[in-house]
């Protein structure tokens, strides 16, 4: 701003160093701006050169500290270009797109090249040609001027939020223009035609947490819509690579400038009230049947909708009149706006009646000092000094607002979520709204941001906003979302019901087994082997003796498991063991030293004889003897296993004897 102050001062000096460096630095941008809006390189250069025939005088009646002369140069070529749509209903897209008046210089001296993209240029030319006068603006401003839309909507009078909304609007039917269509918005889902406009400000990296996050999460998992966001950007790549330039300025601009700003006594201080002579006549001739509007409260806004309604998104800018301090935009319906209103109303058709009906010879402009002074059946407010046509008698009609506030969501539940409460935040693109709530099939209620839902049902739900301008008109969204179940984290109850006694002498065991729930599948392990899948009942046998332990593991639905177990213990059976415990030369000793009686048997001496054993009690023993035999003597109890015994291995005794010194 410091900048833009010392260069208004200057020029209201009358500095022609000031007025080179205004030209050079702005001259160059608001072409490109006027070209997209026009769509031809003759009616780009008359609004820009009117735009600083316009502007220039008009510095004179403003405070150099405040003005912000960009936004003032962009926001007076897009009135221009306005006045001319409102005059020539041009509201269809033209018929023939002009040729470029240049010729395409050709891409590294290559024709075929050259010629594929003069082709892609009159392609774009005729899609922007056939966007909506206002689409065309913000269009421009986003991708050609690469403006936030803070910055836009200082321009064209829109919060940030409508400005998304007409972006995302002419993105959409510039895409449709040049058949960018691997999707179709009409049939896409609810959910994702909601988040198509979240995708055009993430283009433009204007999108915001915490709808940022959930747009890319819904991107990461949508084919659609990624093919969508491709269209978006291939369009956008076209847009700003072929579209421009549509025709080269002709070297006598400035001077023609310079001759209007000289026909009007501008260089000599006097440029205020001849600004709309010579070529800026032509302008104004388009707007001569423009009325002068009374309603305070409508700004620029009013004439950006698509029907020429209000699409409320903060107030116009507003013109200082002669001294320094700014005059402020009134609120709509105040008496002292409408007293205000009336009184320049009623001035100014004095002021016509009084002066000469033909305005071809006879100078007839006035500054415009508020909004309530700005004509208004052109469908535009001005910014800059404006050449305002005679004023009819009678009050011109208000423009009726007819456009429907656009109600956005910038928190909602995910799709799905076990939640059963819920948060809410919405907005509108109109300041002045009232907004209503329900929640499913539920009853309309007054309600405001932010809003939260609890309690619950598990299942889909719809929460729906309706939000209502003070000229009555109703737009409306809604967010949708399923609650499921909560996650299941609870093991299931895992039992063995049946199994062998603590300790047994079986050698095969058998288990029962079962959980507290139902889809539990269950896998068996025994002694520390691995797990493997396993039904009740469960058993095997060939056990040996000694400790053993057996584990069942249940695992349900949600893979929440849980184990039991069961050990026991083999124990040998009770049994006999006949041993020879004692062999002589002439006798021997057999004891049963098992833990079960043995039942009848003999045991033989080699060298001897045999011997009959009727049966043993546990511990039991019993002796025989012979006569002294020298040699080798093996002793075999139960030869033929008739007794099942604990060890059939130490059955035989063997022993070398000898008989001298024996006595007779």
């Amino acid at each position: 701003m410091a900048v833009d102050a010392t260069l208004v001062r200057r020029l209201q000096q009358r500095d022609r160093v000031a007025w080179e460096q205004l030209y050079t630095t702005y001259e160059p941008r608001l072409r490109r701006f006027a070209l997209s809006l026009a769509g031809n390189g003759h009616d780009a250069d008359d609004l820009v050169s009117e735009t600083f025939v316009r502007v220039l005088p008009a510095l004179d009646r403003l405070d150099a500290a405040e003005v912000n002369l960009e936004a003032y140069l962009f926001a007076t070529t897009r009135n221009l270009f306005l006045k001319q749509v409102g005059r020539t209903k041009r509201t269809e897209p033209m018929a023939d797109v002009p040729e470029p008046v240049a010729p395409v210089v050709p891409i590294e001296d290559d024709p075929e090249r050259s010629t594929l993209l003069g082709a892609q240029q009159t392609e774009v030319r005729a899609a922007n040609a056939a966007l909506q006068p206002r689409q065309r603006m913000v269009l421009a401003l986003c991708e050609l001027e690469e403006r936030s839309y803070a910055e836009i909507g200082e321009i064209v009078g829109l919060n940030e939020n409508a400005v998304a909304q007409l972006v995302f609007r002419a993105r959409e039917s510039l895409r449709t223009e040049l058949r960018l269509l691997q999707v179709d918005p009409e049939s896409l889902p609810e959910e994702c035609r909601v988040f198509l406009p979240a995708l055009s400000q993430y283009l433009d990296g204007q999108l915001r947490e915490p709808r940022k996050s959930t747009t890319l999460a819904h991107l990461e998992g949508c084919e659609r819509c990624q093919a969508a966001l491709a269209d978006m950007r291939e369009a956008q790549k076209r847009y700003r690579t072929v579209l421009l330039p549509l025709s080269i300025p002709t070297g006598d601009a400035k001077a023609r400038i310079e001759r209007e700003l000289d026909d009007t006594g501008y260089w000599k201080g006097g440029g205020a009230r001849g600004a709309g002579r010579g070529m800026g006549a032509k302008i104004a001739a388009v707007v001569g049947a423009a009325a002068v509007c009374l309603a305070g409260g409508l700004g620029l806004a009013s004439v950006l909708s698509d029907d020429g309604s209000s699409a409320s998104g903060g107030p116009p800018p507003t013109i200082a009149s002669g001294s320094t301090e700014q005059t402020k935009e009134t609120t709509t319906g105040s008496t002292s706006a409408a007293e205000t209103a009336t009184t320049t109303a009623t001035t100014a058709a004095t002021t016509a009646a009084t002066e000469p009906a033909t305005t071809a010879s006879t100078d007839t402009s006035t500054v415009a000092t508020s909004p309530a002074t700005v004509p208004a059946n052109t469908g535009s407010t001005e910014t800059g000094p404006i050449v305002a046509p005679p004023v009819e008698t009678g009050e011109p009609e208000p423009v009726k607002d007819t456009t429907a506030p656009v109600v956005t969501f910038s928190k909602a539940p995910p799709p799905t979520t076990p939640a059963t409460t819920a948060g809410f935040s919405f907005s509108s693109s109109e300041k002045r709204t009232t907004f209503a709530c329900k929640l499913d099939a539920g009853a309309w209620k007054a309600c405001l941001s932010p809003a939260s839902v609890n309690g619950l049902a598990i299942g889909s739900h719809v929460f729906s906003v309706r939000g209502e301008d003070t000229a009555g008109n109703v737009g409306s969204a809604e967010a949708s979302w399923r609650i499921v179940p909560p996650p299941d984290t609870t093991r299931p109850t895992v039992s063995i019901t049946s199994g062998p006694s603590d300790s047994t002498t079986a050698t095969s065991a058998s288990f029962a087994f079962s959980a507290g729930e139902a889809g539990v599948s269950f896998a068996c392990s025994l002694d520390g082997a691995a797990f493997s899948a396993c039904e009740s009942p469960s058993g095997s046998d060939g056990f040996p003796p000694g400790s053993h332990t057996f584990v069942v593991r249940g695992t349900d639905a949600a893979g929440n498991a849980s184990d039991a177990s069961w050990s026991w213990t083999i124990v040998v059976p009770p049994r006999p063991d006949l041993v020879v415990s004692f062999l002589r030369r002439d006798g021997m000793t057999v004891r049963n030293a098992g833990t079960a009686p043995a039942g009848a048997t003999i045991v033989v001496v080699t060298r001897v004889g045999t011997y009959s054993i009727s049966g043993l009690a546990a511990g039991q023993s019993v002796s025989f003897t012979w006569a002294c035999r020298t040699g080798t003597l093996i002793a075999t109890v139960d030869p033929a296993n008739t007794v099942a015994e604990s060890n059939e291995a130490n059955n035989t005794t063997t022993r070398v004897t000898t008989c001298l010194g024996l006595r007779s």
